[in-house]
């Protein structure tokens, strides 16, 4: 019976250690899952951020260019309105040149009519007053 007692106890204590080595087992195991998880998330996120700033600076580029672009149409624009108030303004000083001229030989002829006038109202004057001589 001592041995039956004796190979009872090492049986129990075989399955205690059994147990004892499985937990430790199991805790390296997630050791190890949860050091390669952060291992690899953090390369993730290298590489994430890496991406990221390659995409912000092909973004950056390709925004330069289209404001390049629209900066020389711009300027483009400008520069053909400029040009059209140019040759606008040179149209109105011409308009209002021909249109001076027009009033100074409208000024000229109304000078003439006065002159006209005062040569006629003489005459009738001098014709009536000569009808009452």
């Amino acid at each position: 019976m001592n041995g039956l007692a004796v190979a009872a106890g090492l049986i129990i204590m075989n399955v205690g250690l059994y147990w004892l080595s499985r937990n430790r087992y199991q805790m390296s195991l997630q050791t190890i899952e949860q050091t390669l998880f952060e291992s690899l998330q953090q390369d993730h996120e290298e590489k994430i951020r890496v991406l990221q700033n390659e995409q912000n600076e092909t973004v950056l580029q390709i925004s330069a260019k289209r404001v390049e672009t629209e900066r020389k149409r711009i300027e483009t624009l400008l520069a053909d309105l400029a040009q059209r108030f140019d040759a606008l303004s040179e149209r109105l000083d011409g308009q209002n040149a021909q249109k001076t001229e027009q009033v100074k030989a409208r000024q000229l002829s109304v000078e003439t009519r006065i002159a006209d006038l005062e040569r006629c109202l003489d005459a009738l004057t001098s014709t009536q007053l000569s009808k009452y001589i």
